[in-house]
């Protein structure tokens, strides 16, 4: 299944990120994703940058799709284009992005900002999406547990942190710790980027911006862990 937005006659179609699609139960596209805290000289992450790698046979359509004047390249240009209009849609959507710091028990989800930095290219046949996303309240290390989530609330889109180091901080910090923990229902991810089934029979029918949606229980958890107890990373 393919679905994409259209901006206007001249710039052609794009990806099809900033849908949400409240019927779809299952993945169809997939991303492998890395992110790293923008940490300041007083401990206090600021901003997380994300690296989206699209799989093969989507990132191959979407080719086709986003070669908006037919001269079967893929332009600078045109992979501007594209990430410029995702990135605007998936404002309203945290940018696939939930952050939440445990404190005393209590749980608290981070806002986000806008994202102005962005860029994506193609690499080995791959469409990548890097950008940076701010966060509206500068959250402290040793403030609590760090819980990072990758996910589209509609669970169109499969985004799965990678094996290796999928967080990491910059610079790097003493007596910090990051474990990767399984989501609460994993999807298998599909053979050559086909759909995964998994049960729909209590899919919302309307999934608001800035909700769990379904996406929320399927989602991978990096926990990041610093101050008294944590190993260096």
């Amino acid at each position: 299944m393919m679905r994409v937005w259209r901006s206007g006659v001249s710039t052609g179609a794009v990806l099809l990120l900033a849908v949400a699609a409240p019927a779809a139960a299952h993945p169809h596209v997939w991303i492998d994703a890395r992110y790293d805290l923008k940490v300041g000289t007083d401990r206090l992450v600021r901003a997380v940058a994300v690296e989206w790698t699209f799989d093969e046979v989507y990132s191959q359509a979407s080719q086709e799709i986003i070669d908006t004047n037919q001269d079967h390249t893929v332009s600078p240009e045109e992979l501007d284009e594209l990430i410029d209009g995702a990135i605007r849609r998936l404002k309203d959507w945290h940018y696939y992005l939930d952050l939440r710091q445990d404190s005393g028990g209590k749980e608290r989800r981070i806002g986000v900002g806008t994202v102005t930095d962005r860029k994506a290219t193609l690499e080995k046949g791959q469409i990548v999406f890097r950008f940076t996303v701010p966060l509206a309240t500068p959250v402290a290390l040793e403030g609590g547990r760090l819980r990072l989530r990758g996910y589209d609330p509609t669970l169109f889109i499969g985004v799965d942190p990678v094996e290796r180091h999928p967080l990491t901080l910059s610079p790097p910090q003493p007596g910090c710790l990051a474990e990767t923990s399984l989501p609460q229902e994993p999807p298998s991810r599909p053979l050559m980027g086909g759909p995964t089934l998994v049960p729909d029979k209590n899919v919302p029918k309307d999934i608001k911006p800035g909700t769990e949606g379904i996406g929320f229980a399927f989602a991978r958890v990096i926990t990041l862990t610093c101050g008294p107890g944590a190993a260096a990373q």
